[in-house]
C-alpha cells in the first residue's frame, strides 16, 4: 500500500491538500497529514540526525520510523509561514533538502513553489530543487498525477509518476549503493563518447568531471558541502546520489529528446516502427508511464539503443544517436518514403491529438518543435507565450 504523507504548517491547508489527494489516487493507498507541534518534532529530529552524523559519520537512528521516513511520497507545501519562530525560517525547500539528506523519505512532490497552475513551454524542469517534481496546489487533485491509467486531458509529459516512482526510486538507491565509488557514467552505460557529445550544459549539471564523478562524489557535491564536514553513512549518500542522478536524467537529459528519446517522440520521428493500425487511440498507448510497460512498437531492431538499466527514467527510452544510425530503419535508410502521423503528440496532454487540435510551440534540443494542445481549450497559463507559434 501507498503511504502519502502530506506536509504543511497551516492544518487547514494540510486537511484540505490531504482531501485532494483522497479523491484522485487509485492505487491502494493511506494518506496522512504531518503538521502542527508533529512537523516542528520531526524537524528537530532531522535536526537532531544532522547533528550525530556531523559528530559520528557512521551514525545510525536506531529506528526510521518517523514521518518522513515513512513516506512513500512526500508532499511539502512550499510556503511554511508559521514555521518562523526559535526554530527558524524554512521553506518548503529548506525541508525537503533536510529531509532528503536525513530521513528514508522517498520521492518528494513540491506544492506551490511557482504559484498557479502553468505549463513551461521551455521543457526544462528546475535541476537544482530537491523535489522530484514541483506542482501547483489544484494538481494535487488531478487524478493523472497520480496514475497513467486515470482519464482526463491536462498531464504535463514531464511530470513523472508517481504510481511507479517510490519503487524505482528504491531500486535506483540499490543501484546507487551498489557502484557508490564508481562512475555514474559507466554504470549507466554512457560511454565517454556520448557523454562529450551532451551539450555542457547538461553534462556538467551532473558534476564537473561528469563521465568521472561517481555516486559518492554526486552526494558529496550536492549536499554535503563543505568537504570538511563529516558526511552521513553511505546507504544515506547513496539516497542522495540516487535521487539527483534520476533528476539528471529526467530534468536534463530527456527534455530535449536529441540525446535519450522515449516511445512518442520515437514514434513520430520513425512511424515505421509502430505494430498495427495508426488509430489515436493505439498511439495514446505509446505514453504508459512504466519502464517496463508493454508498447505498440517492434523495438527489437532498436533493442541495442536501449537504456539499461531501465529503473533510472519511468518509461522506455533509447539513446537517440543510435537509433540515428541505424541502417535497418526506414527513415534513415530511405527518408523519402516516410508515411507522417496524422496524429501530434501534445507535451500538456501526453497525448496525440489531430493537427487541427493542437497548436505548435519551440522548446529546446535538436527536436525543438513541439505541440500542445489549443492553450485556449484548456484554463492553464502557458509561458513564456513568446514560444508558441503561429
Amino acid at each position: 500500500m501507498l503511504h502519502i504523507v502530506v506536509v504543511d504548517d497551516n492544518a487547514d491547508l494540510v486537511e484540505a491538500m490531504r482531501t485532494k489527494v483522497e479523491k484522485v489516487v487509485r492505487s491502494p493507498a493511506r494518506v496522512t497529514t504531518l503538521t502542527g507541534d508533529d512537523l516542528i518534532a520531526a524537524i528537530r529530529e532531522l535536526r537532531r540526525r544532522e547533528g550525530k552524523w556531523g559528530a559520528q559519520p557512521q551514525w545510525r537512528p536506531r529506528k526510521y520510523n518517523m514521518h518522513f521516513d515513512l513516506a512513500d511520497v512526500l508532499v511539502l507545501d512550499y510556503r511554511l509561514a508559521d514555521l518562523y519562530g526559535p526554530d527558524g525560517y524554512m521553506t518548503g525547500e529548506d525541508l525537503a533538502a533536510l529531509t532528503r539528506r536525513y530521513s528514508m523519505a522517498r520521492p518528494i512532490v513540491s506544492v506551490n513553489r511557482f504559484g498557479e497552475q502553468g505549463f513551461d513551454l521551455r521543457l526544462r524542469p528546475e535541476m537544482q530543487m530537491w523535489a522530484e517534481v514541483s506542482v501547483a496546489h489544484d494538481d494535487l487533485g488531478n487524478p493523472r498525477l497520480w496514475s497513467d491509467r486515470a482519464e482526463g486531458l491536462y498531464r504535463p509529459w514531464a511530470w513523472p509518476s508517481l504510481e511507479h516512482l517510490p519503487k524505482l526510486f528504491d531500486r535506483r538507491v540499490t543501484h546507487a549503493l551498489r557502484h557508490f565509488d564508481s562512475s555514474v557514467a559507466e554504470s549507466l552505460g554512457i560511454s565517454k563518447t556520448q557523454m562529450d557529445l551532451m551539450p555542457r550544459r547538461i553534462s556538467e549539471s551532473l558534476g564537473n568531471d561528469p563521465f568521472s564523478i561517481t555516486f559518492r562524489e554526486v552526494a558529496v557535491q550536492r549536499a554535503f558541502r563543505p568537504d570538511n564536514v563529516p558526511k552521513p553513512s553511505r546507504p544515506q549518500m547513496a539516497r542522495v546520489a540516487a535521487a539527483e542522478v534520476g533528476k539528471w536524467l529526467s530534468n536534463s537529459v530527456l527534455p530535449g529528446q536529441e540525446i535519450l528519446i522515449d516511445a512518442p517522440h520515437l514514434a513520430t520521428h520513425y512511424p515505421s516502427l509502430l505494430k498495427g493500425r495508426r488509430t489515436q487511440a493505439r498511439l495514446n498507448e505509446l505514453a504508459r508511464m512504466s519502464p517496463e510497460a508493454e508498447l505498440p512498437l517492434d523495438a527489437t531492431r532498436i533493442n541495442r539503443a536501449r537504456l539499461r538499466p531501465g529503473f533510472w527514467l519511468d518509461r522506455p527510452v533509447w539513446w537517440t544517436e543510435a537509433v540515428l544510425e541505424n541502417r535497418e530503419l526506414l527513415e534513415n535508410r530511405r527518408p523519402w518514403e516516410r508515411q507522417p502521423l496524422d496524429y501530434c503528440f501534445a507535451e500538456d496532454t501526453s497525448q496525440f491529438h489531430a493537427t487541427t487540435e493542437v497548436q505548435a510551440f519551440q522548446a529546446v534540443g535538436m527536436f525543438g518543435r513541439r505541440y500542445v494542445r489549443r492553450p485556449d481549450d484548456l484554463a492553464i497559463t502557458y509561458k513564456p507565450a513568446n514560444r508558441l507559434l503561429s
